[in-house]
């Protein structure tokens, strides 16, 4: 009963001091976000509570109560965290987020700081009111003790004594005015010897501390890039030998939750733990083996982040400048006749690039997302406690990946082949390495190609480039998908495609994307006229402008050009075949009319000469 736990509190015997000290640190421990995203901060209060001589009960009580209102004001204490991590206090904590131990405090959060504070300052106020309360109502009950008969009558009565034992609990031994000079020692002397006993443990077991720290950082990290589960079946941090595995790796798609955008058997890195006090991880080398992408799940996954809402899409032809390829450009309905999955693929492909932590932008971002727009998106995908100030990450990233390799990575809807991915130098902070993160993925039969460089978000700058490379691709597949009108087809043959061009990263992910396609040993096929083959016809396309939502351009006069050249020659060929064919019939005719004449002649003669 909660009056029993506040009869022990105010008919106990703690001393204002420790009142006071109890208060301050179980609200500054509700308030709190989580252990992960502030281990050392917490640790630290914990071991504080340890050693200061502070009330259990009125910790736990008060712990709960501030744990709920931490939850009511997050927003206020978010905007608190802005003006600490954005304001003129910026460096101080910027100094604390980079030096070692002070890292792992979590003051690159938004809500760890925001919440510290406000924390700090509900708890001073709440130690000053909890040791005036108390004190007045000690104070009033010792008067009342020697004062009042009625009192003193009431507190004999045995009914009286059980219905204040029921809602109060049992009382203190001492006196009321005995428990108002009451003097207690602040400092709880076994809390120090367990405290000291608790840190020896973690430096002990600091391996074991920090490989399950570590590991769930890199799942918790990995989950909310992708925006839904990422689970991890084991794993293993070895510090001494500079050795991570990872084991059962199963990160769900976002956008199919009962299947795996990636699934792997097992992890192994390379890593470098002389920056793990400045809470940096650094993979030089990652292998990756029994990867799969699009595996079916046992169980559906959880998707953390809120789906992005379609982009609305231009309807409106884009003009090209004179003197330009003059292209009709439109959505994706006017030349597919698959255009939802198409547009459903790009939007999914955009949503991969808005996960891509980009540089901190002051207030304005080249296609216009303010910092507020961009903090709101990420607050509504995410959460407040997640989002990190990484303006104030500095010298090197939180974690990077040197290299990472995956070779015979299976596709279910691909059997014939595998992909083999390699990435270089991605990290939580690219901005911070010289290093320009890259991606390449390769085919193993050679038919697919995409490279991938994001120069824009490394400390040089520079474009973020995309290059993609399709050979020898059966074409029929494609070809049944085009929106195709009339009475002209075409059927078979092999598709190439040759793609280069940029990314924009910033606030909404932009594309401007020409891509050549090529078909060859293709059938044009015109009804009622017949087929011709096509050796090798060439189509320019462009994809330009939100990626969620692209702008088509296709050459199409180039298209109807190449294809009356073809039909023409259908035609040419289908006229000579005609004139052959009554050339040939003429000729006949001409042969058989003269054998005729001849045979009559040389009948006539022989009648002659047989007389």
């Amino acid at each position: 009963m909660i009056t029993r736990k506040l009869g022990k509190v105010l008919r106990g015997n703690a001393t204002p001091a420790q009142l006071a000290v109890g208060t301050f640190l179980a609200v500054v421990l509700g308030f709190l976000p989580g252990f992960f995203t502030s281990p050392g901060l917490t640790l630290s209060v914990l071991l504080l509570l340890l050693v200061f001589n502070a009330n259990l009960t009125l910790i736990g009580i008060l712990f709960a109560a501030s744990k709920l209102l931490s939850l009511l004001l997050q927003p206020l204490s978010f905007a608190l965290g802005r003006q600490l991590l954005e304001g003129g206090t910026e460096p101080f904590f910027a100094f604390l987020v980079n030096a070692p131990v002070w890292a792992l405090f979590g003051f690159e959060y938004y809500l760890t700081t925001g919440a510290l504070a406000l924390g700090m300052a509900i708890g001073l106020v709440g130690a000053i009111a909890m040791v005036i309360l108390v004190g007045r109502f000690r104070r009033t009950m010792a008067g009342l003790e020697q004062n009042s008969e009625r009192f003193a009558l009431i507190a004999s009565n045995p009914v009286g004594r059980v219905f204040t034992w029921v809602f109060l609990g049992a009382a203190s031994d001492q006196r009321y005015q005995e428990l108002v000079s009451a003097k207690g020692k602040l400092i709880r002397w076994p809390g120090i010897l367990v405290a000291l006993l608790v840190c020896g443990l973690l430096w002990a077991l600091q391996e074991a501390i920090a490989s399950s720290w570590v590991i769930e950082q890199i799942r918790r990290g990995a989950e909310q890039a992708n925006g839904a589960t990422v689970e991890l079946a084991g794993g293993e941090l070895d510090l001494a030998e500079g050795r991570l595995v990872l084991e059962g790796i199963a990160i769900a798609d976002p956008e199919q939750l009962d299947r795996n955008l990636f699934s792997a058997q097992r992890l192994e890195a390379d890593l470098s733990s002389a920056d793990l006090l400045r809470k940096r991880l650094r993979l030089e080398r990652v292998s990756i083996t029994g990867g799969a992408y699009g595996l079916d799940r046992d169980e559906p996954g959880v998707r953390l982040a809120s789906a992005e809402e379609p982009q609305e899409e231009s309807q409106t032809p884009s003009q090209s400048a004179p003197g330009t390829l003059q292209v009709s450009g439109g959505d994706l309905d006017r030349y597919l006749s698959t255009a939802s999955l198409w547009r459903q693929r790009f939007q999914q492909f955009a949503r991969w690039l808005q996960r891509l932590p980009t540089p901190p932008a002051a207030d304005q971002s080249p296609v216009g997302e303010t910092l507020e727009q961009r903090l709101r998106r990420q607050i509504e995908g995410f959460g407040y406690a997640l989002i990190r100030a990484d303006h104030l990450v500095q010298q090197s990233p939180l974690l990077s990946i040197g290299e990472l390799q995956a070779e015979q990575v299976s596709v279910p809807d691909w059997p014939e082949a595998t992909l083999n991915i390699r990435a270089w130098e991605f990290s939580s902070q690219p901005w911070l390495s010289a290093a320009v993160p890259a991606l390449e993925t390769e085919s193993s039969d050679q038919r697919l190609m995409f490279k991938m460089a994001l120069g824009a978000l490394g400390k040089q700058g520079g474009e973020n480039r995309i290059h993609l490379r399709l050979q020898r691709w059966p074409a029929q597949p494609l070809l049944d998908q085009l929106a195709l009108q009339g009475d002209t087809q075409v059927l078979g043959g092999v598709l190439g495609l040759e793609a280069e061009g940029t990314l924009g990263l910033r606030g909404e992910p932009t594309i401007e994307l020409p891509i050549l396609v090529s078909l060859a040993n293709a059938t044009l096929s015109v009804r009622d006229r017949g087929e011709a083959p096509i050796k090798k016809l060439e189509v320019k396309v462009g994809i330009s402008g939100p990626v969620a939502s692209p702008d088509v351009k296709v050459d199409e006069q180039g298209i109807k050009s190449s294809l009356q050249q073809l039909a023409g020659n259908l035609v040419k060929q289908r006229a000579r075949e005609e004139v052959d064919k009554q050339t040939e019939k003429a000729r006949q005719k001409a042969q058989q009319e003269a054998e005729s004449r001849l045979g009559g002649e040389v009948g006539g003669a022989l009648k002659g000469i047989l007389k």
